[in-house]
């Protein structure tokens, strides 16, 4: 019986026998169980690495690194035992000649594994797109004066 399976037997008794993806009409409802019962899925990780990203200032701009729109994919996978979460960050630097494109990833890679629920982080940096001021998101470019 799957970690999800016995939860629910916890919380509605052994008389139940169907599967537990099967109870719930849609993926919305699924999830609000999941939260009532404080068990971390995929969406919650990747909120709590988005809060963690967002703590993380390039050390040029004074604006974290999600709100300059560095951060092009956070993907965020179970492990096959289900302890944890393997995350995967696909970033950019504003500049190839960023001083910081070392020691961002390193932070980055260091204050994620730091959650509970994160087994490995791996930080990629590609230049592809490249980076232009669109990336930033409104608060950003208010901070920054360009609006």
């Amino acid at each position: 019986m799957g970690k999800m399976n016995q939860k629910f037997m916890e919380e509605f008794g052994s008389g139940f026998t169907k599967d537990i993806e099967d109870f719930f009409d849609d993926d919305y409802h699924y999830e609000k169980w999941l939260e009532e019962l404080g068990e971390i899925n995929e969406k919650k990780v990747e909120e709590q690495v988005t809060d963690v990203l967002k703590t993380v200032h390039d050390p040029e701009i004074p604006v974290n690194i999600y709100e300059l729109g560095l951060i092009y994919f956070i993907k965020v996978k179970k492990s096959l035992s289900g302890e944890g979460f393997f995350v995967n960050v696909v970033m950019t630097v504003t500049s190839p000649n960023c001083p910081a494109i070392e020691s961002l990833p390193e932070e980055i890679t260091y204050k994620v594994e730091k959650l509970d629920s994160v087994i490995k982080c791996d930080v990629e940096v590609t230049f592809d797109p490249p980076w232009d001021r669109s990336f930033m998101s409104e608060e950003a470019k208010l901070e920054l004066g360009f609006l």
